[in-house]
């Protein structure tokens, strides 16, 4: 995603976010590690909009997707830990 417009990769974490929440039964065990990898990546990105909007959406993912979630929660929280330590301030409110 690291090469798509800023807005467009704003729409396509919104639309995830809508997916865990209203039809989160099409998250197979297959395209949650790809969802997870490219909201993790945008943990790095110029936007901070962007970076939000990643970090909401893994928060619902894993508010909401409980087991199917869990084998990537130690992933998560290791890199939201670590970015938390070397970013701006906008990441540590």
């Amino acid at each position: 995603m690291k090469d798509i417009n800023w807005s467009i990769q704003f729409d396509g974490i919104s639309k995830v976010r809508s997916v865990v929440e209203f039809h989160k039964e099409l998250l197979t065990e297959e395209i949650i590690p790809l969802i997870v990898n490219e909201l993790l990546q945008n943990l790095s990105n110029l936007r901070s909009g962007v970076t939000k909007l990643a970090l909401t959406c893994l928060n619902e993912m894993m508010r909401r997707l409980h087991k199917k979630i869990y084998p990537f929660s130690e992933n998560i929280i290791l890199t939201i830990i670590k970015k938390s330590i070397t970013t701006s301030d906008f990441m540590q409110d």
